[in-house]
């Protein structure tokens, strides 16, 4: 009881005493942070911002595989011509068909019937066509003709003219020619096929009417006989001819 009474006292005695409400003091330090709470519900989407400036360029990246050949474009136009190469080195000589004489020296054989004993035709030194026997070589005009003069005239007189089937060259003589000469025809001054005739001179020495056209050479008779007379060779190589290919 005793002390119930005095635990009664001392709390009238200290209410008695309580004064006025004194000034606040200086606040705490903060506490520490307290655990955050749960996320909250999302907000609406806001509205699209402006577009930002362009980044940097990227490194570039490894090449890819290659893709497949495309279709063949269209023909381009023809290019401009090379230079000319260099020459080509010479080329040897070929063989060649030659006549030979039994020394071994080469005959200029125009041609030749070898079924013929005087069917080889040899030019001579000057040019000039002969025929040849070719076994024992002895050396003849190449034709004789019994040919006749013609004339443009009707009475056989101004130039005579001789239509032959021969090529120029080739010595001939005429049967009926007293002088004997050996005959050519010309090279240059043939005045060719077409020469027209209207008399001919017959063996005899006449002069007969005949009226006709030059088919062949039509050359002027006197034209035949060069003026160096043409003389015959005694030989032109050493029978008998054989052929031979060189090089």
């Amino acid at each position: 009881m005793r002390l119930t009474r005095a635990l009664v006292l001392v709390a009238l005695a200290l209410t008695a005493c309580t004064g006025a409400e004194g000034a606040s003091g200086q606040g705490g330090a903060p506490g520490a942070a307290g655990p955050a709470g749960q996320q909250g519900p999302a907000g609406e989407s806001g509205s699209t911002g402006a577009t930002g400036p362009a980044g940097q360029a990227g490194v570039s990246g490894a090449q890819g595989p290659a893709g497949p050949q495309g279709p063949s474009g269209p023909q381009g136009p023809a290019g401009a011509n090379g230079e000319a190469g260099a020459p080509g080195s010479s080329g040897g000589v070929g063989s060649r068909l030659v006549w030979k004489d039994r020394t071994g020296a080469i005959v200029p054989v125009v041609s030749i019937d070898v079924l013929s004993n005087d069917g080889a035709f040899v030019a001579d030194p000057s040019g000039y066509v002969w025929r040849v026997n070719v076994w024992t070589g002895a050396v003849k005009e190449a034709f004789t003709f019994a040919a006749y003069p013609n004339y443009a005239s009707t009475d056989c007189t101004g130039p005579a003219i001789l239509d032959l089937n021969i090529p120029p060259r080739f010595v001939f003589v005429i049967t009926n020619d007293l002088s004997g000469a050996y005959r050519t025809i010309p090279v240059s001054g043939v005045p060719g096929a077409g020469a027209t005739f209207q008399s001919t001179r017959q063996a005899g020495g006449g002069c007969s009417a005949q009226t006709g056209t030059a088919f062949y050479s039509g050359v002027a008779y006197q034209d035949t006989a060069p003026a160096t007379p043409i003389v015959k060779p005694a030989s032109l190589f050493q029978p008998p001819l054989h052929p031979e290919f060189i090089n």
